[in-house]
């Protein structure tokens, strides 16, 4: 007994000596906070989408999640709760702490989850499962100013069936919360030792269960070969992880995924705190695909930029543009590190890599868009990673 005691205190002792030698390390240096794009005089906003509160399937209260929200920074967040039909009433958006608060839904649809955000629709006509999946399929038809993104759209028992909807607005191609489940699902032990790494440092223990979303960019690539299909990160929030049966614990935190990943909308004029023109202007940018996704926690990504140029008129992520005479640049991230790298890919394939900022000159119809890269070396016994930062949306060229 006495030797079984000694042994585990031996063994707290080299993970509490390891975790703290691990908490000297950081991915990012300090953060500039200015939020002006100097190159194209933007203005970057982010925020994060697919949250979810007590009111659905989420552990935390609103006044917590936006105290995360507060603190992490965030300029707008989108609550997208799943509740009990007979229980729905439409909330109203509306700024708190400074912050744009908006509204959609979460909905299943046959065998897919569908998040439907448009702020004209009274959700509470919705009172069935039955209602849900008539107005969706009607919905996914129309012509409506609404926006409807699909989750997990490559998940195995969630993905689309049949052929893709051309109602369908957006995909997830970050999903923050399916990061952790899925290490749990592939390797108990990468997860396990992620999960005793996180105390210590949250952001090494993400990183080292973070895989590049490989099917979820071909499908993204596949689709906007032939038409325009938005990119995003959801977050999923709802603190509330599950472990066995229905056990269930606060993980990860709110705030921690809202600092890992959010959305970068770039406007050319400034939010005035009006709800109504304000929402207007978020919810149309995300609609255009006029903003880029990142995982915040590698490097303050605001500087970024990817943008066609043609006779000296920049024009931004989610336009079209004619592909005579246009060159495709991109910005650097104020945050600057010697290995990181951008890759120009057009319909999905490599097709131009720089270290600086540069332009390239396309010659050929299509849908470009950047990712940019980073070289992270890590603690002993980890090796240096090479991971994805930054993703824009698509310009595309006819």
């Amino acid at each position: 007994m006495r030797l079984f005691s000694y042994t585990i205190l031996i063994l707290c002792t080299i993970y509490l000596c390891y975790g703290l030698s691990i908490s000297r390390f950081s991915i990012k240096p300090i953060q500039p906070t200015d939020t002006t794009i100097n190159t194209t005089n933007l203005y970057d906003y982010k925020g994060v989408i697919n949250v979810h509160s007590q009111k659905g399937e989420g552990k935390g209260t609103i006044p917590e999640i936006i105290k995360a929200a507060y603190e992490s920074k965030l300029d707008f967040i989108i609550f997208t709760e799943n509740s009990s039909y007979d229980s729905v009433t439409n909330s109203t958006d509306r700024y708190e702490e400074n912050i744009l608060v908006l509204n959609g839904r979460e909905y299943s649809y046959l065998k897919s989850r569908l998040i439907l955000i448009d702020p004209t629709f009274d959700f509470s006509q919705i009172k069935s499962a039955g209602d849900a999946h008539m107005f969706l399929s009607d919905y996914l038809e129309e012509n409506r100013e609404g926006f409807i993104l699909l989750k997990h759209p490559t998940r195995k028992d969630y993905e689309w069936e049949g052929e893709f909807a051309n109602g369908i607005d957006a995909i997830e191609i970050i999903s923050l919360r399916s990061h952790w489940r899925e290490s749990w699902e592939d390797s108990k032990w990468n997860f396990i030792t992620s999960l005793l790494m996180y105390p210590f440092n949250p952001e090494y223990a993400f990183l080292n269960i973070y895989k590049n979303p490989y099917q979820n960019l071909n499908l993204w690539y596949k689709i906007n070969k032939n038409r325009k299909l938005v990119g995003l990160s959801g977050s999923d929030a709802k603190s509330k992880f599950k472990l066995l049966g229905n056990l269930f614990v606060r993980f990860p935190s709110y705030k921690q995924l809202f600092l890992l990943s959010s959305n970068h909308i770039l406007l050319d004029s400034e939010l005035t705190g009006q709800i109504k023109t304000d929402s207007q202007k978020v919810l149309k940018a995300i609609s255009n695909g006029q903003f880029y996704f990142s995982l915040d926690f590698m490097g303050n990504p605001k500087g970024f930029n990817f943008y066609a140029r043609k006779k000296n008129k920049e024009h931004l992520m989610g336009q079209t543009v004619t592909k005579t005479n246009t060159e495709l640049c991109f910005s650097s991230p104020k945050s600057k590190f010697k290995d990181s790298w951008a890759v120009l890919l057009k319909d999905g394939k490599k097709i131009f890599q720089s270290t600086k900022e540069s332009c390239f000159t396309a010659k050929e119809a299509g849908a470009y868009n950047l990712i940019y890269y980073r070289k992270i070396h890590r603690p002993w016994p980890f090796k240096s990673k090479r991971a994805p930062w930054i993703y824009s949306n698509f310009i595309y060229l006819k």
